[in-house]
């Protein structure tokens, strides 16, 4: 989770997210993410270490604010199984593929974009006007609206990850 030796989070089937000091080996601090038992599938932390964003089995994405250790947004939509949770460089907007589908969310102003292609793995541009989107191809998409912009390659197996890089 944190750079740099930061902490990092393990979670487990009773609704809590433990954040681990790296460094000492034990827990510096215990989210109670749900009250009842829940198997929380997968977690990602900002860019700036501020915010936590985390699904659980058959629940929307949830953005927690870790200095106030509190919830500071959900996503408007149930989401079954949840492979990847991406933040962009900014923190906003959210990233997310579930049961092979891609969405984008935007927290703060309570909006999804679900994406009209499949996807495994996804990315943003650093603006995050645009992002990237791949399975079996890799596909642009205007992040705002989650539409394709067009088929970039066909890599021959399927994305598990992406990512931007600088101009060369």
């Amino acid at each position: 989770l944190g750079a740099g030796g930061g902490p990092w989070a393990r979670w487990a089937e009773d609704g809590k997210i433990r954040l681990w000091g790296r460094t000492i080996g034990k827990v510096l601090r215990t989210i109670a993410a749900y009250k009842e038992k829940q198997y929380i599938g997968c977690v990602a932390c900002s860019p700036n270490g501020k915010k936590l964003a985390f699904q659980a089995d058959d629940e929307p994405v949830r953005l927690w604010d870790l200095e106030k250790d509190v919830e500071a947004g959900r996503g408007t939509e149930k989401l079954s199984i949840v492979a990847h949770i991406w933040f962009s460089p900014e923190g906003k907007p959210i990233g997310v593929v579930s049961d092979a589908l891609a969405y984008f969310l935007n927290l703060g102003a309570n909006k999804t974009w679900k994406t009209d292609h499949p996807a495994g793995a996804l990315a943003s541009a650093p603006d995050c006007t645009t992002g990237a989107l791949g399975l079996n191809t890799l596909r642009p998409v205007a992040v705002e609206r989650g539409h394709g912009l067009n088929e970039s390659c066909k890599p021959g197996r399927s994305a598990t990850d992406l990512t931007f890089t600088p101009r060369l």
